[in-house]
């Protein structure tokens, strides 16, 4: 696959009424929810559909994390405890700790422990934490991800990415605010996914923007596509979406707050299937209260590119496999 150019310009965003408005229409994804008819009112047929085969429930308070390691095993975090789990779910290990995780990476052996003002590397055999530096007060970190060479950490509070090498030393940061003064990530909620495709880009969300945006490993820019609206295939709200994982066929899986769904999108960033509806998700259509942080808290895609949402409203896991129509 080649690098993707600016697929479209940026639409104006939907604000809250408008957002209202389009409440029975495809943005509902309704038709993966069980209400009858809306399919084929509200959304176009769809290429692939992506069954749920397996939900986990897990024995954790505020699951905020979820990765996979290399053998597809999961891990899962949340309020002091992290959870190492086979691809079916059996409990392997749990690891106490100090703090509430909000990210996760395994390396190998170690991993990477995402709290909210920075990020410790852990090695379970010795219970040895490392702190690594380039934090400070306003940081908040959301994601975690790496490449062969480099590991990439998203901070939402100061709106950058921040660049390691495999020791842990800081080497550079990734979109601090432009020469012109225009900002370069808006990110006005503590959502701010990151995620590496097949081809070793960085692709980060600019939740403002309602897209996503590519980066070489050294940070220098490469495409960004965009797509505010209310329509199946499009973010609304204030600043979506909040997480995004790729797969190997390079399609990208990205997860929406205030509406609640989950979606694959084609190398061409046409739509290519609805994995969870808000309907199946919280039981309502949408959630717009400020207050209530949202259910989906994370997602992982393993080498069978199955994927994996957690859900912090049922402390579980859903899994989803692919199934062409």
């Amino acid at each position: 696959m080649s690098e993707k150019k600016n697929i479209s310009p940026p639409e104006s965003a939907v604000g809250r009424r408008d957002f209202m408005k389009f409440m029975g229409t495809a943005a509902l994804g309704a038709g993966a929810s069980g209400v009858p008819g809306a399919a084929e009112a509200a959304a176009p047929s769809l290429p692939s559909s992506f069954p749920k085969v397996k939900e986990i429930t897990l024995p954790i308070t505020h699951p905020d994390a979820l990765a996979v390691t290399a053998e597809d095993h999961l891990l899962a975090g949340g309020e002091n405890l992290v959870l190492h789990l086979d691809r079916n779910g059996a409990e392997l290990a749990r690891y106490p700790i100090d703090g509430r995780v909000f990210a996760l990476l395994s390396l190998g052996n170690t991993l990477l422990l995402g709290f909210r003002h920075g990020v410790v590397h852990f090695d379970p055999a010795t219970e040895k934490q490392d702190r690594w530096e380039g934090f400070n007060e306003r940081s908040c970190v959301t994601a975690v991800t790496k490449d062969e060479n480099h590991i990439f950490v998203a901070d939402a509070g100061n709106r950058v990415v921040l660049r390691y090498d495999l020791q842990g030393r800081l080497i550079n940061r990734i979109g601090d605010n432009k020469d012109d003064g225009t900002p370069g990530f808006i990110v006005p909620s503590p959502y701010f996914g990151i995620s590496m495709d097949p081809l070793g880009m960085l692709w980060v969300i600019n939740p403002g923007r309602h897209g996503v945006e590519s980066f070489r490993p050294d940070g220098s820019p490469v495409s960004t596509w965009y797509k505010a609206g209310a329509s199946l295939d499009a973010f609304c709200g204030c600043c979506n979406p909040i997480h995004i994982a790729w797969r190997s066929d390079h399609s990208l899986v990205t997860v929406e707050k205030g509406l609640n769904r989950v979606k694959v999108y084609a190398p061409d960033f046409s739509i290519r299937g609805l994995v969870q509806g808000p309907l199946e998700i919280t039981g309502l259509p949408v959630n717009l209260s400020p207050r209530e942080a949202p259910p989906l808290t994370g997602l992982a895609v393993d080498s069978q590119d199955r994927i994996m949402v957690l859900n912090a409203r049922d402390r579980s896991i859903s899994i989803y496999e692919e199934k062409n129509a």
